[in-house]
Formats: C-alpha cells, structure tokens, sequence
C-alpha cells in the first residue's frame, strides 16, 4: 500500500515538474503586435535574456510626410 501511494505521488511530482518546464518554455508576448523580424530559428538554442523576435506595436505607429515646396 506504501509503494503504490509513494509511486502515484512521484508521478504527480514528474506531471508537475513537466507542467513547469512547458510554462518555462512558452514565449508570451509583452503586448499584441505583428512580428516585424524573426531573429531566432525554430530550435535554436538562445542563452538567457536572448531575443526572438522583433515585435510591431500597431497602435503606436507614425509616419512622417516630406512634400516638395
């Protein structure tokens, strides 16, 4: 009886430890936007801190006009 509950409790420990690892690899981004540039690969191994992907704020965009006098 010991075995089995100390096997179902390291199983959930492993399912919980898995769950972590998912959330720490899911990118999430800061606010809605259009990828302006990929800067990283799928698979691609990036040290802490690395960029991915370069992000288009859409309701802070300018344009400025030059017209011929």
């Amino acid at each position: 009886m010991a075995e089995t509950e100390a096997a179902i409790e390291a199983a959930a420990a492993q399912i919980e430890r898995v769950a972590a690892d998912i959330a720490d690899s899911t990118l999430t981004a800061p606010r809605r936007g259009r990828v302006l540039y990929r800067l990283a690969e799928p698979g691609e191994v990036l040290g802490a801190g690395g960029k991915v992907l370069t992000l288009l704020d859409l309701t802070d965009l300018y344009m400025i006009f030059f017209l011929p006098g």
